[in-house]
């Protein structure tokens, strides 16, 4: 049966390139490793920031990301080969994302009822998905921040630490619900990206649950 590690934090913690790394190192040790990335960056047309002035665009931007990394995941838990799935953002990433930064103020009823109905298909499937991740490993933000990357907010180095306690909180209480779990638990693992090598998530937290 196949196994899928979600990798999951805000913006600029590391997840990206420590989960690229760990690919390599484990298709080293002869496994059969995919990464289910994050879809966004092939999606959106513009930066971020600007996309995020128009809720509308979004919103409509993240439906199409969700969707495809619900029917992404739901592909990778039915698998039956021994496959490793990488997860670039868990879905309690995405609920946040969705909730946080959709500004529905100026939403139409129809606009509104159509976030409505999302939002609770999503909440659905991550709760799914939570049921059925082998593990989750949440990157603690970044504080040296260097970067232009345009799929990041501007102020980067500000939000990510909102952004992590956000995810965290919507980790947990996931956790809970899927499993009556706590962070204390082994549904998820914290990391620093700093400290934490792309070998010791691969040794202590990825090898322990094949």
């Amino acid at each position: 049966m196949s196994k899928v590690f979600a990798f999951s934090g805000g913006c600029y913690s590391g997840k990206t390139t420590s989960m690229l790394e760990v690919k390599d190192i484990l298709e080293s040790k002869g496994y059969t490793v995919k990464i289910l990335g994050e879809r966004i960056r092939e999606r959106a047309t513009k930066p971020i920031d600007e996309i995020r002035q128009n809720p509308s665009e979004y919103f409509k931007l993240q439906k199409k990301v969700i969707t495809g990394k619900i029917h992404d995941e739901r592909k990778a838990f039915a698998d039956t080969s021994d496959t490793i799935y990488l997860v670039d953002r868990a879905l309690s990433d995405s609920l946040f994302y969705l909730q946080t930064y959709t500004d529905f103020t100026d939403f139409s009823a129809t606009q509104l009822s159509d976030y409505t109905r999302f939002y609770a298909y999503t909440y659905r499937n991550a709760l799914y998905s939570f049921k059925h991740y082998s593990k989750l490993i949440m990157f603690k933000p970044i504080t040296d921040v260097k970067t232009e990357d345009s799929m990041r907010p501007k102020h980067v180095g500000i939000v990510n630490n909102v952004e992590y306690l956000g995810i965290y909180t919507n980790t947990i209480s996931f956790a809970y619900m899927a499993h009556r779990l706590t962070s204390n638990d082994y549904m998820f693992s914290c990391v620093s990206a700093i400290n934490y090598k792309p070998e010791d998530i691969v040794n202590s937290i990825i090898i322990p649950k094949l």
